[in-house]
C-alpha cells in the first residue's frame, strides 16, 4: 500500500498486478484506462487492472490517493470505506491468512486488537493486522480498510 500525492498516472503498470486506488484528499480525477473514462470521487474505491494503459486527469489540483497493487497470483485486495461510530465501536474481522490494513482518513480513531491495547490513529497512520482476530475502531471518524487475502 501506497499513499501518494498524484499528478499524473503510469501509461501502464507492472505486469499481473491488480491496484485499487482511492482518493483520500483533493476534489477528485478522471482515470481513463484502456480508453474508458472513469471519474474517481474522495473515499471512492476505485479497482483496475494494473496491466491497463492508463492516464490520469485532475479535476482541480493535487489529490492524495492510497494505490493498493497486489500480485494477481499471489493474492486479492478489497478497500472499503469505513466510518466509525463513538459507541459502541466499530468491529472489523479478519481471518485466518489475511492482512488487514486501516488507515485513517480523519484522526482520533482509537484501534483496539484482540489483547485489548488500543492505538490512537492521527491523520493517514495505519495499523496492520494479520488473521485471525478482530479489530475494533471507536471514536467517530472514516477510516479506509484494506483487506489482503492470500491466494490458494
Amino acid at each position: 500500500m501506497r499513499s501518494t500525492t498524484a499528478a499524473r498516472s503510469a501509461p501502464r503498470g507492472p505486469p499481473g498486478v491488480d491496484r485499487v486506488i482511492t482518493l483520500v484528499e483533493g476534489e477528485g480525477m478522471v482515470l481513463t484506462v484502456d480508453g474508458t473514462r472513469h471519474p474517481v470521487g474522495p473515499l471512492s474505491p476505485f479497482a483496475f487492472s494494473g496491466d491497463a494503459a492508463t492516464d490520469c486527469r485532475l479535476k482541480a489540483g493535487a489529490v492524495r490517493n492510497v494505490n493498493v497493487m497486489t500480485r494477481r497470483s499471489r493474492a486479492t485486495a478489497t478497500v472499503r470505506i469505513i466510518t466509525a461510530a463513538t459507541s459502541p465501536g466499530t468491529e472489523m474481522a479478519c481471518a485466518t491468512g489475511e492482512t488487514l490494513l486501516v488507515m485513517a482518513v480523519t484522526g482520533g480513531i482509537g484501534v483496539g486488537g484482540p489483547d485489548r491495547r488500543e492505538t490512537t490513529l492521527g491523520r493517514l497512520d495505519c495499523v496492520q493486522h494479520e488473521g485471525p482476530a478482530a479489530l475494533t475502531l471507536r471514536g467517530e471518524g472514516t477510516v479506509v480498510g484494506i483487506r489482503i487475502t492470500a491466494v490458494c
